[in-house]
């Protein structure tokens, strides 16, 4: 991820040589720490969360168990993408040393912008692009607008990470010259499909009227649904695997682009 990263920002040809290095610089700094509180090891808190409450398979028909191994041996390999929403959440967090705040801080922490006024005014320019398009859309379910410019660094986030995360998993699937066959059923899914729905799986989330209200109001994120419609429809990779026609919602012609793909 963070190599790609690098690519990315190596790739702007927009943005001028002083800040591709300043910004080079910070990213090379940054670290990754991983650690498991203790609270989310206990058992009980962990059956809370997925909602789900263990038992004995030994109490399952014979016929159930072979079901179940069946699935495991023919799907559980084409599913393993469950990574994905790992990758993007990583990238995500990568992109935000380079949000509209975090800008204005060098790899040490001390208050220095690392982008020249000339890069800075090119940033802005594509950031109003996600500002104007978050700003248009109404949250379903209370019929209020999506506050582009307080979302506007996770909105960020989101639109780099699906780009982060993509070009580490081709680059991952031509490294082990992996050829995934398609996901059979009512219908045949190719890898890159898997791959989008996978990195989907994240948003899935229900919420009561007040919590959008709360979080239309407070949060800096928006909603689970605009959040992954819009940075998907930004996204051309993803209309070229699902044949979306251009012009469609999720393939307008003009989208928002900051960490561009190529």
């Amino acid at each position: 991820m963070k190599e790609e990263a690098f690519l990315l920002i190596n790739e702007k040809d927009w943005l001028d040589r002083e800040t591709k290095e300043m910004l080079l610089e910070k990213l090379a700094f940054l670290n990754f720490d991983f650690t498991i509180n203790k609270g989310i090891a206990n058992k009980k808190y962990y059956e809370y969360c997925i909602n789900a409450i263990p038992f004995d398979s030994s109490k399952l028909p014979q016929e159930a168990i072979e079901d179940i191994k069946n699935y495991i041996n023919v799907y559980s390999h084409r599913l393993k993408f469950d990574e994905i929403s790992c990758y993007e959440l990583i990238g995500h967090e990568i992109l935000h040393a380079f949000d509209t705040n975090n800008r204005l801080i060098d790899q040490y922490g001390n208050s220095k912008k690392i982008t020249t006024e000339k890069s800075d005014k090119e940033l802005k320019t594509r950031e109003q692009c996600l500002i104007d398009q978050y700003s248009s859309q109404t949250i379903e379910g209370i019929n209020k607008k999506v506050n582009g410019t307080a979302t506007l660094d996770e909105n960020l986030g989101d639109n780099g990470s699906i780009k982060l995360a993509y070009r580490t998993y081709l680059k991952y699937v031509k490294r082990l010259n992996y050829k995934m066959k398609p996901l059979k059923g009512k219908k045949k899914l190719s890898s890159n499909q898997l791959f989008f729905i996978s990195g989907a799986r994240f948003y899935c989330y229900k919420r009561s009227k007040e919590s959008l209200i709360e979080q239309q109001e407070k949060d800096e994120h928006t909603t689970e649904k605009n959040r992954l419609m819009t940075s998907l429809s930004n996204f051309n990779p993803f209309a070229k695997a699902f044949n979306c026609k251009i012009g469609t919602p999720m393939n307008p012609k003009n989208k928002c682009e900051v960490w561009r793909h190529k």
